[in-house]
């Protein structure tokens, strides 16, 4: 195993008109809940901005695993301040970012897992999904398990919003489209993203009001998955499987409240990742926030991680890994500065199934229904509260330490009271969870 891997590396540059950039990148968008850079986001791209205590880094609770990267060729330009600088000679940056890219996802596999060179009938992948293993380079060639992507996006990005009152208060709203196609499974989605972020305050002596938000909705059909049925047999291992459609959604919002020099912070945030009450019903409509779209320690990270695992190595594309999945979701955060580079942060999540689904869920209704509500009794996912210290220090806070507990409640969807009844329906064995972490660390 190399002592040193290297999984990202890209070159960036100025022309006249905007910026390109062009290697395997990391890609980030809005919040975070579609794809994430894993902390190493770009401000040109998603018009983030550092340093706010109510918005941390993607995956503040516990670690970033898992980080979208990219083969990508991307131009992003400012047309406001081109046309600025074309007829007033004022190049100054304006908040409009307009930008377009290209993607090669060569490390894509829908049917097949990577590592796996059997199919999930026992049959050896199609040709077209087979690759050399050993090229540093094979990310180069061309294959029609190739998965191509376009996007296109708009972000304005208002760093000096509401100056006057509060240098830190800020506006930054976006949109962003992807059209992602493989040839070999005859795949074609959509996904459609929107995000908002909003710090306001009404006078430079009061706190700045916080809202921030992304909405995404994925489209569209693939031949790809195994559970869609139909696929490949021993007498003809290179047939697709049943076309299937997607139809899936997912959302955050958060509110609250920053003090003026981010002493303190509070704030309520609901999410959603929509169910799907029959996976092999020949519509799509559940998958997973991205798992480094971190909600508390436990519930999401660890539980549903290991309760999804169980759907099997066919419908792997479904595990959670550790995001938001299938449940709608409170969780509500407080941060307080102790003194200079150190803080501590509590935070309390309460969840429930947005479709009851028996293989993951504790589902005892006589009928077998599947359909759930926020605050339905027995779609309940529990409670969990956590609390960390936070250390900072060195220059630029490059020096960290952080300690971290969690307490979970296990609720009636994940839990059976009834010993007998958690023999046939299944679910945890014990109703509380906890852990303990800390890590150190230095960041640059």
């Amino acid at each position: 195993m190399p002592s040193i891997e290297l999984t990202r590396a890209w070159v960036q540059f100025l022309v006249p008109v905007g910026q390109i950039r062009l290697g395997r990148m990391p890609s980030h968008w809005g919040l975070g809940i579609l794809v994430t850079g894993g902390g190493s986001a770009s401000p040109l791209v998603n018009g983030q901005t550092a340093g706010a205590i109510t918005d941390p880094p993607v995956g503040e609770w516990g670690d970033t695993l898992i980080g979208t990267t990219s083969d990508r060729i991307l131009f992003a330009t400012r047309p406001l301040t081109v046309y600025n600088a074309l007829t007033r000679q004022d190049a100054r940056p304006t908040p409009l970012i307009l930008g377009i890219a290209y993607d090669k996802l060569v490390e894509d596999r829908l049917a097949y897992p990577p590592g796996v060179e059997e199919g999930p009938i026992g049959d050896p992948p199609p040709p077209s999904f087979r690759r050399e293993s050993g090229s540093p380079f094979s990310f180069l060639a061309a294959g029609a398990d190739d998965v191509q992507q376009t996007i296109g996006l708009a972000v304005w990005n208002d760093p000096d919003f509401n100056a006057r009152n509060a240098a830190a208060d800020e506006l930054s709203v976006g949109l962003y489209y992807v059209n992602r196609t493989q040839e070999a499974t005859a795949s074609d989605v959509h996904i459609f993203d929107g995000y908002w972020r909003l710090r306001w305050s009404p006078s430079p002596t009061m706190p700045s009001l916080y809202t921030a938000g992304e909405v995404l909705n994925i489209r569209g059909r693939s031949r790809g998955l195994v559970l869609a049925g139909g696929c490949g047999s021993r007498t003809n291992p290179v047939a697709l499987c049943n076309e299937m459609k997607a139809d899936i959604w997912g959302a955050v919002a958060r509110l609250g409240a920053i003090d003026r020099q981010d002493h303190w912070a509070a704030t309520v945030e609901w999410g959603h990742s929509s169910g799907d009450p029959d996976y092999f019903g020949g519509e799509l409509t559940a998958r997973p926030l991205h798992p480094d779209y971190r909600v508390g320690l436990l519930m999401y990270p660890v539980v549903m991680a290991v309760r999804t695992s169980t759907l099997g190595e066919p419908l792997r594309p479904l595990w959670s890994r550790g995001g938001v999945w299938n449940s709608s979701y409170l969780y509500s955060q407080l941060r307080y500065q102790i003194i200079p580079g150190i803080q501590v942060h509590g935070a309390f999540l309460v969840a429930w199934a947005d479709e009851l689904l028996g293989t993951i869920y504790v589902n005892q209704r006589d009928d077998a229904s599947t359909e759930c509500g926020m605050f339905q009794g027995d779609c309940g996912l529990g409670w969990e509260a956590d609390l960390a210290l936070r250390v900072r220090w060195g220059e630029n806070d490059v020096m960290r330490w952080d300690t971290e507990l969690g307490l979970m409640g296990a609720g009636p969807a994940l839990y059976a009271d009834d010993a007998a009844a958690r023999a046939t329906v299944g679910g945890l064995s014990e109703p509380l969870l906890w852990t303990i972490q800390t890590r150190a660390a230095m960041v640059w």
